[in-house]
């Protein structure tokens, strides 16, 4: 493998981070290893920052589609759809979630709790979807 990493590829592996890739898929299209990538990130903070937005883009978009797919499962009554959507936002690697909770009161509209821990009395932060 080509341990020559150049900015150029740093930056196509991020860009298919960004767009739900990972980033062992980009190593390997790239011809580096993820060691190589990841110094690469932790030695330039421009790089760095790129790297974390596309993370977040990323998961910003699994979490839009989870999302979409609890709504719609709600409609159709369709309860295992609803726990596996939870279950993934919940579970989401570098999820906000991790944190939170995802509550579905009684008259169906999804709200998710972030940061919140009842056993600490922590503050949470609640999004209506």
């Amino acid at each position: 493998m080509d341990e020559v990493a150049t900015p150029d590829k740093v930056e196509a592996i991020i860009k298919l981070v960004s767009q739900g890739g990972t980033v062992l898929l980009g190593c390997e299209e790239q011809e580096i290893s993820g060691a190589t990538f990841y110094r690469w990130i932790d030695e330039n903070d421009d790089l760095k920052e790129k790297y974390v937005a596309a993370k977040r883009q990323s998961h910003k978009a699994r979490c839009d589609k989870a999302l979409n797919v609890m709504s719609r499962a709600m409609d159709k009554d369709d309860q295992v759809a609803v726990n596996a959507s939870k279950f993934i936002l919940e579970r989401s690697p570098g999820s906000d979630l991790r944190a939170g909770t995802i509550q579905i009161p009684a008259n169906g509209e999804i709200r998710i709790v972030i940061g919140a821990d009842p056993g600490e009395g922590a503050e949470a932060e609640v999004v209506d979807e």
